[in-house]
């Protein structure tokens, strides 16, 4: 494998070439397949990042990302794409940031829009843009009505998100209101405000909703 290395200069001045520190000799033996770019930490780490893809099972790629360095939380959710079946709890316990926990989630997402409310809590800054996600792919797959007025009365982190979606679910739903929606629940006062905000844009564009 040949990795494309860059090196800027500054127009018109002096060149400078950046320190360069070798990898670590036991991560060089841990991955040969990386040995040719040793000579470098940095490009070393990025060489295991490239690999953890194609590691063969999560374990395997685990083992690889612990040597990608600052790519280590891309590394494990690019690794994740094909290994869901090791479980949510597992991947997400693999990331060190908030933007890993949200990668994670929106790769492997629960078929419970729920509990994936609940799972995008852990995404911090991400929490409503997670659970914005999870509102989307649950209003494609036609929810049942009891699911909105239990969306409205959510009290999450995720914002107006929330809201927004169980008003354009009402709108195709074509019956209830954001105020008295199906189902004995009561909406946050949150919610409420951003679905009878989405409702009104869904009356004036309806085209624009249907296609959400």
């Amino acid at each position: 494998m040949t990795l494309m290395v860059l090196g800027l200069g500054c127009a018109g001045g002096t060149e400078s070439t950046p320190e360069v520190t070798a990898a670590d000799p036991t991560a060089v033996a841990a991955l040969p397949e990386c040995a040719d770019y040793a000579y470098d930490a940095e490009t070393f780490a990025y060489c295991a990042f490239s690999q953890a893809e194609s590691a063969g099972d999560m374990g395997a790629a685990e083992r690889t990302c612990e040597l990608a360095g600052r790519w280590r939380d891309a590394c494990v959710v690019a690794a994740a794409e094909d290994h869901c079946d090791a479980g949510i709890e597992h991947l997400l316990a693999l990331c060190s940031g908030p933007a890993c926990r949200f990668g994670m989630l929106d790769l492997c997402p629960s078929d419970d829009l729920f509990q994936q409310i609940e799972l995008c809590s852990s995404a911090g800054f991400y929490a409503s843009d997670c659970s914005g996600h999870a509102a989307e792919r649950w209003l494609a797959e036609g929810p049942p009505p009891e699911d909105i007025g239990r969306l409205l009365a959510l009290d999450s982190s995720a914002g107006d998100t929330l809201g927004f979606w169980a008003g354009v679910a009402l709108h195709r739903l074509g019956e209830g209101s954001c105020e008295d929606p199906p189902g004995d629940l009561q909406p946050s006062p949150r919610n409420l405000k951003s679905c009878q905000g989405s409702m009104k844009r869904c009356a004036r564009e309806p085209e624009s909703c249907a296609e959400l």
